[in-house]
């Protein structure tokens, strides 16, 4: 929480806000939580938007804005990586 006011204002810091250091279910990440890499606190701001395809304004799910709590920088972009099972070497 104070790194969260000393980047932003004590009036920003939100009431409610989870902490999350397990990421395997990165959907459960919702804007104003702090999600934790490498042991660096990310303050979630929002979903990176499709500017392609025809797609504009379209909302990644799986692409969060996130500013870096402990350094003075801009706005980094965590993607969260699925790695689906793979079905490899069977037979068809």
């Amino acid at each position: 929480m104070e790194l969260m006011a000393k980047r932003a204002g004590t009036a920003e810091v939100p009431k409610h806000f989870k902490v999350i250091t397990d990421t395997s279910d990165f959907f459960r990440v919702d804007y104003n939580d702090v999600v934790v890499l490498n042991s660096t606190p990310f303050w979630v701001k929002g979903y990176e938007k499709e500017g392609r395809f025809g797609l504009d304004d379209e909302p990644k799910y799986w692409v969060r804005r996130a500013v870096e709590l402990r350094s003075p920088g801009g706005l980094p972009v965590v993607l969260h990586v699925v790695r689906p099972p793979c079905a490899c070497g069977g037979t068809a």
